[in-house]
């Protein structure tokens, strides 16, 4: 669960609807972490977005530019984009697009305070 700043916890499929909004909320870091580690969060956009046409790739940008993410958790999502980007799922021409809607934020988290990314 994430808790807004001025509300009460509110569910993860909530904060998924809208990945922009992010920045509203305050995440405890160890669970995020074990959300994103485990997929759940991946799973759970792809339920709710997969035939959208949304990325989860928006959501790993949304959570680099939050400002309540620690730095474990952005090197954690640097990582993890690190891994997803080098399969074979991203060498085709939405894939480089997935990829490009990533680079802002992750050029952003590296010139930010985060000096280990």
């Amino acid at each position: 669960e994430a808790r807004s700043w001025l509300g009460p916890r509110v569910k993860v499929a909530e904060f998924l609807r809208r990945p922009e909004d992010l920045g509203s909320y305050v995440f405890n870091h160890s669970v995020l972490q074990v959300l994103l580690i485990e997929n759940y969060l991946a799973d759970e956009w792809r339920r709710h977005h997969g035939r959208l046409g949304v990325f989860y790739e928006s959501l790993l940008a949304a959570l680099l530019d939050s400002e309540d993410i620690g730095l474990s958790t952005k090197t954690l999502i640097c990582r993890d984009i690190l891994q997803k980007t080098s399969c074979k799922e991203y060498t085709d021409g939405e894939g480089e697009s997935r990829i490009r809607s990533m680079v802002p934020a992750l050029v952003r988290a590296m010139r930010g305070a985060n000096a280990s990314l």
